[in-house]
């Protein structure tokens, strides 16, 4: 439902759309005007990486037409994030020329801020995940493109006052990012300064020495319960599946009989032994351990579960590299239990692990406050274009 005064169009209605001229990659060169394609447009911006940024040597009448101006948005139109993968050009990005496979949309009568938000966002790609091709490369045509339907406010002074508004949600969601991004600088610098002792904390002063994890801790591997007694309704335990290490989204309850040896609680390091290696310092109470999920279990009190949290992260990713030319990588008891590390003494491994923590719970924060602004743009767009909320 829309105001009487407002109207529905198609972007075609409103805008020039072209797609990009096919520039032979034989012909690309390391210099001159950069070609923009598919794989430089990422989710709401656009990436200028060295490896991915390719050149065209000159201008030549016949492509002048693909010539980009600032302003211009544009969308890629193949791959796994085609809906997804959309920017607007600004000034700093000029000179450039539109490959084959992006689409180029110009406006005609409408306000180009109210168009980048109609473009630029969730109801954009809805749109294309129902349109778009099923194939192995997914992709969209100009006529999906030309035909998605828009609604358009009487005037261009109430489509920017839209546009301004969640111009602004924007911008406050892009600086949540850098504060993110800067918050993560930060503790990955801590990390290894305080991790190769080359920091540290006031009040430690003592020797470090080099063990071995299975001198100190075992592996164990979860049990693989039987999914007949799988349910979503908090009917006995949460299991602890390989995605729940990353993501609380879609929890899972056993209700059939265990033995206790599976039951973990908070505090626990558990890691996944599938695919990316995901270790998680457990949080989320009592639960059972399910197949494939492993458990470090200590021995002894030589190592402090948090601070072996943090140092067996950048040791997993390295262990993950390794194994990364099999189709499905898979992490063993030994990969674990071989791994040596430095460790200081026990009461400085538990302030390294605080200190490392508070930095975590500060980014969790941060995270959080960048998720709450995320729902107020959501509610902001429901609200503004569909007309529920005039702004003039």
């Amino acid at each position: 439902m829309i105001p009487e005064d407002w109207e529905v169009v198609t972007v075609d209605d409103v805008a020039n759309v072209l797609t990009g001229f096919p520039f032979p990659s034989s012909k690309y060169s390391n210099s001159g005007i950069k070609l923009l394609r598919g794989s430089n447009v990422k989710r709401n911006i656009l990436d200028w990486s060295v490896q991915i940024t390719k050149y065209w040597p000159e201008l030549t009448p016949d492509i002048q037409q693909y010539i980009l101006e600032d302003g211009d948005i544009v969308i890629a139109m193949d791959g796994s994030l085609v809906g997804k993968s959309f920017a607007q050009i600004s000034s700093a990005d000029l000179p450039l020329l539109l490959l084959q496979r992006v689409a180029r949309l110009r406006t005609l009568n409408i306000d180009l801020g109210y168009l980048k938000e109609l473009i630029c966002c969730p109801i954009f790609t809805k749109h294309c995940d129902e349109v778009k091709t099923v194939t192995a490369i997914p992709h969209i045509s100009p006529a999906d493109i030309k035909g998605y339907k828009i609604p358009l406010p009487p005037t261009r002074t109430e489509q920017r006052a839209i546009a301004t508004a969640l111009s602004d949600a924007d911008a406050a969601l892009a600086a949540q990012d850098a504060l993110i991004a800067k918050k993560e600088d930060f503790k990955r610098g801590m990390m290894e300064a305080l991790l190769s002792g080359e920091l540290r904390l006031d009040g430690f002063n003592g020797a470090w020495e080099e063990v071995t994890l299975g001198d100190h801790l075992k592996m164990q591997v979860g049990a693989p319960f039987s999914s007949a007694y799988f349910n979503k309704k908090a009917i006995g335990l949460r299991l602890v599946k390989n995605r729940d290490l990353k993501s609380s989204d879609s929890i899972t309850y056993y209700s059939g009989s265990f033995s206790e040896e599976f039951v973990v609680e908070s505090g626990d390091i558990l890691v996944g032994m599938d695919g990316d290696f995901i270790l998680c310092w457990w949080a989320g109470g009592m639960a059972l351990l399910n197949q494939r999920i492993g458990r470090l279990r200590f021995i002894d009190s030589t190592i402090y579960p948090g601070y072996l949290y943090y140092s067996l992260k950048g040791k997993l990713k390295e262990i993950e590299h390794a194994t990364a030319a099999t189709t499905v990588k898979h992490l063993s008891h030994s990969d674990v239990e071989n791994v040596e590390i430095t460790i200081p003494s026990l009461p400085e491994q538990r302030a390294i692990a605080t200190v490392l923590s508070d930095l975590d719970a500060e980014l969790a924060a941060v995270r959080a406050r960048r998720a709450k602004l995320a729902r107020v743009k959501a509610g902001m767009m429901e609200a503004l274009l569909t007309g529920a909320v005039r702004l003039v």
